[in-house]
């Protein structure tokens, strides 16, 4: 089965609208930092990227106190943990996950009879 990118783009537009998954983007955000209510959006990337700077530095320069919650966390779980594989997966498994939400889909709207209007413009 051949699907161009559009196809497949306009398809998973329609999962998202129908599964409830597409989530608005906020239009304005908004943070209070050391230097006031930040509303651009650099700085409050620079104000989250000094802020999380700050915290590895105080890590770094407390890294006495990390090694004793370290050696704490050892004692707690003396057992080794499991290693977790990741196991790759196939074209076969994607294909199949997709055919199910999109099966979900079309008996939904063939027991309700309601279609999305993008469902009503097929091309042929």
């Amino acid at each position: 089965m051949w699907c161009s990118l559009k196809h497949m783009k306009t398809t998973w537009s329609i999962i998202k609208d129908l599964t409830g998954k597409n989530q608005p983007t906020p239009t304005k955000m908004e943070i209070n930092s050391e230097a006031g209510t930040l509303t651009n959006n650099n700085d409050i990337a620079k104000a989250f990227n000094s802020y999380f700077i700050n915290i590895i530095e105080e890590l770094y320069n407390n890294s006495s106190d990390v090694e004793k919650a370290l050696q704490l966390l050892k004692k707690s779980y003396p057992e080794s943990t499991p290693v977790m594989k990741l196991i790759p997966v196939t074209n076969t498994e994607v294909k199949d996950i997709i055919k199910s939400p999109l099966t979900h889909i079309f008996n939904l709207s063939l027991r309700t009879g309601i279609f999305p209007d993008r469902f009503k413009h097929a091309v042929i």
